[in-house]
């Protein structure tokens, strides 16, 4: 398992790099609109499993949210007031974290799938399309992954307070100190390399960003434990589908965006 997670991440990870770094906004949107087309037809595998139908219809649907968005080449001024829509959406997906035992009806979780999906393409979209957009996307990059790796170790070496137990009861409130620790630190690095001048409030944005990701990893958890299916897809040998790798990332950009634009970091 473990040689399989290495060798698709050689091969994905420089693939992700250079579509960041190289591609134009428009095709760099075009690219991610196909991840999010996969990652739709992975959420619908949960929402409805074995309804190759709502699937059919799902995956058109968010693909033509993302190029409707693209078409419309928003920019930054008018971009993040859609984003805004995915806040109360989180609201409500926290509700339902603290009462796993509710099965909302599938039309719910296709209708929080549609939200989710091209909000975060549209977060995406809008911090590639800055100057410093490469950068910012790998500190977002950062932030998602050193909360995952920090609660990881963290976890192991001190965790013993379950903080989701019906949900993923590997983590831990421990763990997710230890991730917020290593995002903080990726926060504070990054800060003279983009050349923020609002430092306090940027490390405090970065880490509400890190800490709402658990959110998304938990809500997938939440649907794959419903459906009774351990893994949102295949298509990444060791890791996974698209959406198990792209769930953080669903709501950390977003806000990430949202809290950017207001401090006015962003142009």
């Amino acid at each position: 398992m473990l040689k399989q997670r290495v060798i698709t991440a050689l091969i994905v990870g420089p693939l992700a790099l250079a579509g960041v770094f190289l591609l134009p906004s428009f095709w760099f949107g075009l690219a991610l609109a196909g991840a999010m087309a996969i990652a739709a037809q992975e959420w619908a595998g949960l929402a409805s499993p074995g309804r190759r139908g709502v699937m059919a219809a799902f995956v058109p649907l968010v693909f033509l949210s993302c190029l409707l968005f693209l078409w419309l080449d928003l920019e930054l001024a008018w971009g993040a007031y859609p984003l805004w829509a995915v806040v109360p959406l989180w609201v409500l997906a926290l509700m339902w974290l603290a009462r796993p035992e509710a099965r909302p009806p599938v039309l719910a979780k296709l209708g929080f799938g549609l939200f989710a999906l091209s909000g975060a393409w549209l977060g995406l979209y809008l911090l590639q399309g800055q100057s410093a957009g490469p950068w910012l996307l790998i500190l977002l990059f950062g932030l998602v992954w050193g909360a995952d790796v920090g609660a990881y170790f963290a976890g192991k070496a001190f965790g013993c307070h379950k903080l989701a137990p019906r949900v993923s009861p590997g983590k831990t409130w421990e763990g997710v100190a230890g991730g917020l620790a290593l995002s903080g630190l990726v926060a504070v690095v990054a800060v003279p390399l983009l050349g923020i001048e609002q430092m306090v409030s940027f490390v405090l944005l970065c880490l509400v960003a890190a800490a709402i990701s658990v959110a998304g990893d938990l809500v997938e958890s939440l649907l794959k434990r419903q459906a009774g299916i351990k893994d949102s897809g295949w298509l990444l040998p060791g890791h996974g589908g698209v959406l198990d790798r792209m769930d953080s990332l669903l709501v950390a950009a977003p806000i990430l965006v949202l809290g950017l634009s207001l401090m006015g970091e962003l142009s």
